[in-house]
């Protein structure tokens, strides 16, 4: 019987892009302390 052909090796996946920062809060600490003043 003749070999196997050999299993052609896998792509390397491809990187996940960088998870971008938090973004910030959008309503100031004033707005945010409000209701515990």
């Amino acid at each position: 019987a003749p070999p196997a052909a050999p299993t052609p090796a896998a792509p390397p996946a491809a990187p996940t892009p960088a998870a971008p920062p938090a973004a910030p809060p959008a309503a100031p600490p004033a707005v945010l302390l409000f209701p515990y003043m």
